[in-house]
């Protein structure tokens, strides 16, 4: 009698598992459609012969992970941003559809499975469209897009002999160093120039 409770409460597990999967598959196709009817050029998927273009850029975005494991993960679409008015519409879309998953890319150099990855939802991928950085030389500030990599700012700075404190890679993304904590091999030189 207990294997036969269990086994009905297995199937009864498994069938709320299939609904909330389907529910979060149809919301993540909600946002991914809502992002193709605002920005037809700039969403993709693993379908090629819809635009063997952009299904060239889901390849790069879905495989350009410091962690293979993230690799393994299939979104459902990716979104290419190229400034923050399109971000801010892509996170109102999710808002929308809370159930969506749904992550933010940048260099993909975070090694923790589903942070900068997801499967079956939407990938916004930074890297390909928010990748600049510029030295102002009248203030001597950079400025510096959320899809640049550490050395993309590097390659900016190095001309003018200045530097940021940043990651020790050159490959270590902006954001996720900088969400991370923006711990850097630099940071103990300049501790004692923090206001207190």
């Amino acid at each position: 009698m207990y294997f036969y409770g269990c086994t009905i409460l297995s199937l009864l597990s498994f069938g709320e598992a299939l609904r909330t999967l389907s529910r979060r598959d149809a919301a993540a196709s909600a946002v991914c459609n809502a992002l193709i009817a605002q920005y037809p050029r700039q969403v993709t998927h693993g379908f090629p012969e819809l635009n063997a273009t952009l299904s060239f850029d889901y390849g790069q975005a879905r495989n350009d992970y410091w962690s293979q494991a993230n690799s393994d993960l299939k979104p459902a679409c990716v979104f290419f941003p190229t400034n923050a008015g399109e971000v801010a519409f892509a996170v109102k879309a999710l808002g929308k559809h809370e159930e969506a998953h749904w992550a933010v890319k940048g260099a993909g150099h975070n090694a923790n499975t589903g942070y900068a990855a997801t499967d079956g939802g939407v990938l916004i991928s930074l890297r390909q469209g928010m990748e600049t950085a510029r030295l102002d030389t009248d203030t001597m500030l950079a400025h510096v897009r959320p899809g640049c990599r550490w050395m993309d700012v590097m390659k900016v700075l190095d001309p003018y002999h200045r530097a940021v404190v940043s990651g020790r890679l050159g490959v270590v993304g902006v954001p996720g160093l900088t969400l991370g904590g923006g711990l850097s091999f630099m940071s103990t030189e300049h501790v004692s120039t923090l206001p207190r």
